[in-house]
């Protein structure tokens, strides 16, 4: 139906999570930003693959990731970004993606 070749289930999104970190590979010092507002597993998936988690503010009307603040978070370290999408709402995209762009 996808065509595609491989797949993997997992029984949670905690697992899935610790997977995604997993395969980052990530190094001690290296970060990863995601929202405050957030269950606790995105956090100890990041912390079980050996990362930072660097917490970013929210947005009072959406409660997702703040994009000014998310940019003030951007560092060297910075490795991945999991953006917690809160309730069925999306952050702005368009605005963090023509940041990263700008900051690649």
């Amino acid at each position: 139906m996808f065509d595609i070749k491989y797949t993997l289930l997992t029984t949670s999104c905690t697992h899935a999570l610790e997977i995604a970190m997993m395969m980052l590979k990530l190094k001690p010092g290296d970060e990863v930003i995601t929202p405050s507002f957030t269950f606790v597993s995105v956090a100890n998936a990041i912390l079980r693959a050996g990362g930072i988690p660097v917490f970013c503010d929210i947005e009072t009307n959406t409660l997702t990731m703040d994009v000014k603040d998310f940019e003030r978070k951007i560092s060297k370290r910075t490795k991945a970004v999991v953006p917690v999408h809160y309730g069925g709402v999306s952050a702005d995209w368009i605005k963090f993606l023509k940041l990263l762009i700008n900051t690649v």
